[in-house]
This record gives C-alpha cells, sequence and structure tokens, in this order.
C-alpha cells in the first residue's frame, strides 16, 4: 500500500485464511500478531466450519512493517520487503503450513518508482536464543519456538528518474568547471571566478539525497557527491597552476601543454567514474 524511506517502514494489506480442524477454541483471526508491524485494522471476513470440522477463517489487515532500509545503492537500490506472520500459540497447538497454489500477489501492485522483481511464501519456525519469560519455553534449553509464515516480495528501483533528480546538479557543476578549464586552455582566459558557484551548486546537491533518506549509509550518494567535488577542487587547484606557469615563468606554450593534458585527463576520469560507479553499484 505504501513504503516511505524516510520512515523507514512500509504499509501491507493483506488477506489471509486460516484452516484447521478440530480445535474450537483456537480462534486464529485474533491469535496472530506480524513481527515489527503494527496492525493497524483488522477485519474477520469468513469464519465458519464444515460437516468434518474443518475452521475457516478469511482475515483481512492493514498493517504497518518497520524495516531499515538498505540504502548503500540509493538511488539505484532494490529491496525486499517481508512480512512474517506469527502464531501467539505455541508449537504444540499451531504450526503453519505453507499453501504456495493459492498464494498470490495482487497483479495492479504499483509502487511509486519502483516495479515489483518476484515474490513467494514459505512456512518455518523460529528459534528465539532466550525464553523472553515465556513459561512455554522450552525447558531444556530455554529457547522460545514460533510458528511463523513469511511472505517476501523483491522490488527493484524502475529507471533511472530518481538517480538523475539526485545528481543532475552534479553533472552541470562539474561540466562547467571543465568548460572552465577548456576555456583557460585554449583562449589565455582566467575564469577562475566561474568555479566557486560550481563548487556550491555540487555541495547543495547533497542535501537532495539526504533529504530523501535521513538515516543515509556510505555508498552511491556519497562516494558519486565525493567524486563531484573532488573534480571540481582538482579543476581549480589546475586553473591556478596554469596561471602561475604564465604569469611566472611567462612560458604559455608549457602552460598550454600542461593544460590540455590535465583536461582530457579530467574528462577522461570524469566520464569513466560517471559510469563505472554507478554500474558497480547496481550490480552489487
Amino acid at each position: 500500500k505504501d513504503m516511505n524511506l524516510d520512515d523507514s517502514d512500509f504499509e501491507v494489506v493483506a488477506r489471509v485464511w486460516f484452516k484447521w480442524k478440530g480445535d474450537d477454541d483456537l480462534d486464529m483471526a485474533h491469535n496472530f500478531t506480524v513481527y515489527r508491524g503494527a496492525i493497524n485494522k483488522l477485519t474477520v471476513i469468513e469464519d465458519t466450519t464444515d460437516e468434518e470440522d474443518n475452521h475457516y477463517q478469511l482475515v483481512s489487515f492493514d498493517v504497518t512493517i518497520s524495516k531499515a532500509f538498505w540504502t548503500v545503492r540509493f538511488p539505484l537500490e532494490s529491496h525486499q520487503l517481508k512480512m512474517y506472520i506469527q502464531s501467539e500459540w505455541n508449537l504444540a497447538r499451531v504450526i503453519f503450513e505453507n499453501d504456495p497454489e493459492s498464494g498470490t500477489l495482487n497483479s495492479s501492485i504499483d509502487i511509486s518508482g519502483f516495479k515489483v522483481l518476484r515474490a513467494a511464501s514459505c512456512a518455518l519456525t523460529y528459534k528465539y536464543p532466550i525464553a523472553m519469560g515465556n513459561p512455554l519455553a522450552e525447558k531444556e534449553t530455554g529457547h522460545l519456538y514460533i510458528a511463523e509464515h513469511l511472505t517476501e516480495v523483491e522490488i527493484n528501483r524502475n529507471g533511472f528518474s530518481l538517480y538523475l533528480m539526485c545528481f543532475i546538479a552534479m553533472f552541470g557543476t562539474t561540466i562547467w568547471a571543465l568548460i572552465a578549464l577548456f576555456i583557460c586552455t585554449y583562449h589565455r582566459v582566467d575564469p577562475l571566478g566561474m568555479l566557486p558557484g560550481a563548487l556550491f551548486g555540487t555541495v547543495s546537491n547533497v542535501m537532495i539525497g539526504a533529504n530523501k533518506v535521513p538515516a543515509m549509509q556510505n555508498g552511491l550518494l556519497l562516494f558519486m557527491n565525493v567524486f563531484g567535488i573532488a573534480t571540481i577542487l582538482s579543476t581549480a587547484i589546475t586553473i591556478i597552476s596554469i596561471n602561475r606557469i604564465r604569469s611566472k615563468y611567462e612560458d604559455r606554450a608549457f602552460a598550454k601543454q600542461f593544460g590540455k593534458m590535465m583536461f582530457y585527463t579530467e574528462v577522461t576520469l570524469v566520464v569513466l567514474g560517471n559510469v563505472l560507479m554507478p554500474v558497480s553499484a547496481y550490480l552489487q
């Protein structure tokens, strides 16, 4: 239903069938929880028993699940959204069985900025390493066992629109710095005054990604911005060196050759850096 990287959570609307034989007091519709989830709304749609004493309960619920999103590749990242349904009864009374043929993902699911790659489900038993004060924990080991059912959806960024939004200012200021170096090399003009604005634009570009993901991990966003700042600073140092050679040593030929060498080196590094870093991050 919703996913929010800023708040570190996502919201799911699900329908779950519970089926069991006998045990009239089991009432699974009101005896389950969602791991790291807060159920906002729960509705029992069906609650019937057939002639063979098979109980059927269909539950619809809206749950908000906390998740620490992995943002190392942001804004080219993928995520695994997992929903663990846990039984409040012990294993002596309830063990989940998965029904993969009946479990489906809504074909019209739409998560803004992402595409769904795959989905799967399974039933499992989770062992807590401690009893957590539960008297039903295993006496010998002190472990607490919980029956769980996992539904997992893997999503991936849909295109490069957010990537361009995060770095378009840095791309523009980097090109501006390279133009300044070109002018200094080939037209004997001192464009050093053009660079402070470019540097400010690159630094302010960091805030775009930081506003989208407050708890940022060291990754693509950080490295790309550091690379852009380093490019502009190295360009400024090169221009200062060219001007120094021309003014102090009056060797214009060497200054031009030095400027040409540095210009093509800077262009090569900028192209390689802006291609290899996102590609390597995307392939992780």
